[in-house]
């Protein structure tokens, strides 16, 4: 439940992805138990424990993608539809964690509007439990005391590499088996009964089962996006989930709460209702022209439960049944599945998320978004992406003029304005992907742009610019608190380049997916746009404001991009170039040339 309402965007359960991280010591608990039982019976067979997993995973996973089809056909676009059919091939191969790993972190905003983005987590278990029964079988030979050692150590290095991942690599960290596989493994040494607590006294187990349960509600409230996880953090839901399953008895008050016949239903049901969310709802983003109401995606995450009701009692109750369905026929049916998905996942990535679909002035708008940005953006020199390799501006970047100077700082949506700007002054650019123009708060994130940012402030110090332009993507960075970071940096400028004015410019109007693809839903032609609504308006006009304020109190310059390019909440979407209309933001917020043009004539004008 609360990783539903995490993803349905309830404040409230900021934390309620750690929903994950408890599955997985439940999951590691309940399977090691069952193997430990059968080898203990000698009634254990690799063939059986797959069979199981087979039975309780893929019917009702195949029956959400087989629904999620016909919506992603006609709801989605090319670039959309060819992702999803890279995730539905992923997903048949339980490497969809893999997948969303090389395209955007788990808590991007585009990654909200995958429909399969949840599977990473079955994704984890699968490729876990692949491996996980034949080390065991390896090492049964040596007895319970022996394997227990050997988890508890793979446990303590899969710990160790999460931490020290979380930092430098924090997607990888997330969503890969090597830096989970702890949080498995605690289950599963609980299993072993390392620790018993059969003969703790009751009290006990009244403060162990209490305290679990605090822990898990702690993360599940106060942790947020910007907790370094799965870390030393993630020992919080994890620890509290294993206190649970060791001292939640039914003489136990949370025992108790959680052995209520609600809770229990809601149990029977988590795993339908898990694989339903997430589908309902991408999908109600992806078609709602605004940020999809609180109200709408609370009934989408309650319609979850009812789907959730069915699908257990008509897929995955019978499957379950060895008399219904055979041992050879779930193999069989597991096949057949998986070679279907994987081919339909195969076409769509061929055919470029079946283009064939829309018409030839929908595929002409979307044809847009493969915009060569790296001329205007001085790409390689004077903008770098933080993802590659390069890390270093080069010379070229700093201009070398007599005359005034104007330094324009920022992310790649600085880059974008760069190129206006440089028709209307002598300008040098430092500009690099995803880094914001501050002195600090960004390292812990994105580390290299502390090492790109700290080469900014010190050719400020050395040239002292006439004039400082710092602009960005500033929603993005909301969460690191960019306006008191902002006030630090402004210091800092006038600290060590006194004679520098010094500008911010707030964010340019924004559209989701992107421009071309939100004009091709709406069946329009570029000869039929100029001003068109932007779903992002409140949020952006909001930011402006706060922007404005830090500039105001800070004595500095401020320039709105949304002033100078909407009307209210209808911003410019095209501009006249030669005899035609172009698009003045080639994907959800970069300026194109002429976009740049514009934005930058009217900025100067004002």
């Amino acid at each position: 439940m609360p990783v539903i309402l995490f993803h349905a965007g309830f404040q409230t359960f900021g934390g309620g992805f750690v929903g994950v991280d408890i599955f997985f010591v439940i999951s590691g608990y309940l399977i090691t138990s069952i193997i430990l039982a059968e080898r203990d019976a000698g009634t254990f067979k690799l063939s059986g424990f797959y069979e199981r997993r087979a039975r309780r995973i893929l019917p009702a996973l195949f029956v959400v993608m087989l629904t999620s089809l016909p919506f992603a056909w006609f709801w989605l676009l090319p670039r959309e539809m060819q992702d999803f059919s890279e995730s539905l091939f992923a997903v048949t191969l339980f490497l969809s964690n893999h997948l969303f790993l090389s395209e955007s972190g788990y808590f991007a905003t585009a990654a909200e509007a995958k429909p399969l983005l949840h599977t990473w987590s079955l994704a984890v278990e699968e490729q876990y439990y692949l491996l996980f029964p034949l080390l065991l079988a390896l090492t049964w030979r040596f007895g319970k005391r022996l394997m227990a050692i050997v988890l508890l150590a793979m446990a303590i290095g899969s710990l160790v590499l999460a931490n020290s991942l979380v930092h430098s690599r924090p997607d990888a960290a997330f969503f890969l088996l090597p830096t989970r596989a702890w949080e498995l493994l605690i289950g599963a040494l609980i299993a072993f009964r390392i620790f018993k607590s059969d003969q703790t006294e009751t009290w006990i187990k009244q403060a162990g089962a209490a305290t679990g349960l605090g822990l898990i509600t702690y993360a599940i409230v106060f942790f947020g996006e910007d907790t370094p996880f799965p870390g030393v953090h993630a020992l919080v839901p994890t620890i509290g989930a294993g206190l649970i399953i060791l001292f939640a008895t039914d003489r136990t008050l949370v025992g108790k709460i959680l052995g209520s016949r609600m809770l229990v239903g809601i149990g029977l049901v988590s795993y339908s209702a898990y694989l339903w969310h997430q589908p309902l709802l991408a999908f109600a983003r992806h078609i709602s022209p605004n940020h999809p109401s609180q109200l709408m995606m609370g009934s989408l995450a309650v319609s979850s439960m009812g789907l959730a009701y069915f699908t257990w009692k008509y897929v995955e109750t019978p499957f379950r049944d060895r008399t219904r369905f055979s041992r050879r026929q779930i193999f069989m049916y597991a096949l057949a599945g998986s070679l279907f998905f994987a081919g339909i996942g195969i076409a769509g990535y061929l055919t470029k998320g079946f283009e064939g679909r829309l018409t030839e002035s929908q595929r002409s708008l979307i044809a847009l978004e493969k915009y060569d940005y790296s001329q205007i953006y001085r790409s390689g020199a004077c903008f770098i992406d933080i993802n590659r390799e390069k890390d270093e501006f080069s010379d070229e970047c700093r201009n070398r003029s007599k005359d005034a100077v104007t330094l324009v700082w920022g992310d790649s949506h600085a880059a974008a304005l760069s190129y206006g700007l440089r028709q209307n002054t002598e300008v040098s650019q430092y500009t690099s992907s995803g880094c914001p123009p501050l002195v600090s708060g960004i390292g812990n994130w994105r580390p290299k742009c502390r090492q790109l940012n700290d080469f900014v402030q010190e050719e400020i110090r050395q040239s002292k610019p006439a004039a400082i332009f710092l602009h960005a993507n500033w929603i993005a960075y909301d969460k690191a608190d960019p306006r008191s970071r902002l006030e630090e940096t402004i210091n800092f400028i006038k600290q060590v380049s006194p004679e520098s004015s010094i500008t911010i410019i707030g964010p340019v109007p924004q559209w989701r997916p992107s421009l071309p693809a939100f004009i091709a839903k709406k069946h329009l032609s570029l000869s039929e746009v100029d001003l068109l609504h932007t779903p992002e308006f409140e949020e952006l006009s909001l930011m402006d404001e706060a922007l404005e304020a830090v500039a105001r109190e800070q004595d500095v310059g401020f320039l709105s991009a949304l002033e100078a390019l909407c009307d209210g909440s209808r911003c410019q979407a095209t501009v006249k170039s030669g005899e035609t209309n172009t698009l003045t933001i080639w994907d959800y917020g970069h300026l194109t040339k002429e976009g740049s043009l514009l934005l930058a004539a009217r900025l100067f004008s004002r």
